[in-house]
């Protein structure tokens, strides 16, 4: 992100694993889950998302979709309904909760909020290089890659 941002903190970019292929939507989606697909896959950087993110970008599209028909809907019927018992709540109000829920949740999987994507780094493990250890390690850290 701070590469596709311009790095405007010049902190270090840290060295972050590439992804590999791009996010397919189901054959199932109609035309406005599709759109959906469409305008999440456009707003982040190319090579952030990758073929294995698929199933989260489907929870992800699938709750957005469900959120804004429940909230159509509680906008054009009310908060309340008629109940053979007196107004209630409208039901629609929990549908359109749940699914804030699950957007937020598959939002911040991948990385898709301001603060989710602050927490996104690669992990700074190196892999264990026998030839580093014979010509005394790297600068940084001598016990680096070390097996314990």
């Amino acid at each position: 992100m701070r590469i596709a941002e311009g790095n405007p903190g010049h902190r270090r970019v840290p060295d972050e694993p590439r992804a590999l292929g791009r996010p397919v939507p189901p054959g199932y989606f109609d035309d406005q889950q599709r759109a959906v697909w469409n305008v999440l896959l456009a707003s982040v950087p190319n090579g952030m998302l990758a073929a294995c993110d698929a199933a989260i970008m489907e929870i992800l599209v699938q709750s957005w979709t469900i959120y804004r028909q429940a909230s159509a809907e509680i906008n054009r019927i009310g908060l309340m309904v008629r109940a053979s018992d007196g107004p209630r709540r409208n039901p629609l109000i929990g549908i359109a909760r749940g699914a804030a829920a699950d957007l937020h949740m598959a939002a911040s999987s991948l990385g898709l909020s301001p603060l989710a994507r602050t927490r996104l780094q690669a992990s700074a493990e190196k892999p264990f290089d026998p030839i580093e250890l014979l010509l005394g390690g790297d600068d940084e850290d001598s016990d680096a890659g070390l097996p314990n």
